[in-house]
């Protein structure tokens, strides 16, 4: 098998992903238009933490990176639906249009929130680990 053949392959699906999505949304209302294209923008950011994590596994930025805006695709897919297909979907109206970048930035920062205590949960999980088990085997000599 060649070398990154695995970061190839998933780079091509992502790259797809964007353009049918980019081909999506001719023809479309302008909400309709605006909420693919920020999902779009987080599918591009995917697909470059992709590539700097090809070329530098052993730097974690780009694999925290990848992580985040993975989370950010699904859960902005979670809010389209009710923007798009609710009962009463959102008007394409100026304030409707102001708001979902805006909510798309809380999606960002939200799911930085949940990278961020995720990583520091397994910090200190591993930390009190270490203690627990050099104290075991410190414990174990007297």
């Amino acid at each position: 098998m060649p070398k990154n053949l695995d970061y190839c392959s998933i780079v091509l699906a992502f790259t797809m992903e964007s353009f049918l999505f980019s081909m999506h949304i001719q023809d479309r209302d302008l909400i309709d238009t605006k909420v693919h294209i920020l999902l779009i923008y987080s599918i591009v950011i995917t697909i470059i933490s992709l590539v700097c994590e090809m070329v530098s596994p052993h730097n974690p930025i780009p694999a925290i990176v990848k992580s985040w805006f993975l989370l950010v695709q699904g859960t902005w897919f979670l809010q389209i639906c009710p923007i798009l297909y609710a009962d009463k979907p959102w008007e394409g109206n100026h304030h409707n249009m102001l708001l979902i970048p805006i909510i798309f930035t809380w999606h960002i920062a939200g799911n930085l929130a949940m990278i961020i205590l995720t990583a520091l949960t397994t910090y200190f999980r591993v930390k009190r680990a270490q203690v627990i088990s050099y104290e075991l085997v410190n414990n174990q000599d007297d």
